[in-house]
């Protein structure tokens, strides 16, 4: 594997990512200096540093490992959390992750696979619960058990599998993330700290990430031992409305190239306003999922216009969203119809 440095991993991750450059330069410098320890060859002993990221649905945390894997050229594998077990129960055994770096790698490229990123998602959904009894007991095999579980696996040296294969996993970079809903509350509470007053004064989603620390994860629910092993902690922050519009029209394979494609498969023009891109984006906030709303609510508002369009037809979508459907006729450029590239230069000015 080549050397990256942090700025040329920055580069390379800010060319497929919107609204987040602060993450992204975190992420850089987090791997370039991970890399960095394969190669060191000094007397000073180096310890890894996995990464935690935080941060709400649909703001593109997998997105991004998973194009930092392609920029590092290493392989990649992806567990979901919630479905890995304690040894000796029905599920995945912690050391999953390990097990899909050697498939991805693929026969003969074990010295590949012990250089990949192990990306374990939706970790909080694996926070201890002790609400009551019977929630201590499903612990002890789906949440806080899984969590100890797992610590070996993040602290591993030269690895065991059940089969006898053995692998080093002393360099593989373990990537952490979880949406961590409700976090402001504990985040509140230990900012409030001190005060006088009575009641903490509640934060907002962005303000509570922005002053996001370790220990609000161990009050969230994650145990200190965990959280320790992931000290490269990054907080993704909300998208707002303008960065879903360049989300839509910016990328070369965006959402709004794709579904243009598809009325011009059916031999239609799509032609739609920035205004109506905004309200579209507005739509999708409002449901607190980020970008992964975006294509339902795209979708739902263009179905009875490609219903009624047809071969020869254009289809024109107005500031509020209205629809009409005509033959296709000469006519001069219209104002306000989407063009990608005049849009993408507007929408990458938070001030527009």
């Amino acid at each position: 594997m080549a050397a990256h440095s942090a700025q040329a991993i920055e580069a390379e991750l800010l060319a497929v990512t919107i609204g987040q450059d602060e993450a992204v330069r975190s992420l850089a410098v987090a791997a370039a200096q991970h890399y960095a320890r394969m190669a060191y060859q000094g007397d000073v002993p180096l310890k890894k540093a996995n990464v935690m990221l935080v941060g709400p649905t649909g703001v593109g945390k997998t997105m991004i490992c998973r194009a930092l894997a392609r920029i590092l050229d290493v392989p990649f594998s992806q567990v979901s959390a919630p479905a890995i077990t304690t040894p000796g129960v029905t599920g995945l055994d912690p050391d999953y992750t390990l097990k899909q770096l050697l498939r991805r790698a693929g026969k003969g490229n074990k010295r590949q696979a012990e250089r990949g990123i192990a990306y374990l998602d939706e970790v909080d959904k694996i926070a201890r619960k002790d609400s009551d009894e019977g929630e201590k007991a499903r612990n002890l095999t789906t949440g806080l058990g899984v969590q100890q579980a797992f610590l070996d696996v993040l602290d591993a040296g030269v690895w065991a599998f059940e089969d006898g294969e053995t692998m080093d996993a002393s360099q593989v970079l373990f990537i952490c993330s979880g949406a961590f809903v409700g976090i402001e509350r504990f985040v509140a509470i230990r900012t409030h700290a001190g005060l006088r007053a009575a009641r903490p004064h509640p934060l907002s989603q962005a303000e509570a990430l922005r002053a996001l620390e370790p220990v609000d994860l161990v009050s969230y629910g994650m145990i200190p031992e965990f959280v320790g092993r992931c000290p490269v902690l990054i907080a993704l922050r909300p998208l707002e409305s303008h960065e879903l519009v360049r989300i839509l029209v910016e990328p070369r394979d965006s959402l709004l190239r794709r579904i243009t494609a598809e009325f011009e498969a059916i031999g239609a023009e799509l032609r739609i306003s920035e205004q109506w891109l905004y309200a579209i984006a507005n739509e999708a906030n409002e449901k607190r999922q980020g970008a992964r709303a975006l294509e339902g609510v795209l979708r739902t508002h263009l179905r009875d216009a490609f219903h009624a369009a047809g071969s020869g037809t254009l289809v024109t979508i107005d500031a509020v969203g209205g629809w009409t459907v005509q033959q296709t006729v000469p006519a001069a450029p219209h104002s306000e119809s989407f063009d990608p590239a005049k849009l993408a230069e507007r929408t990458a000015d938070p001030a527009v």
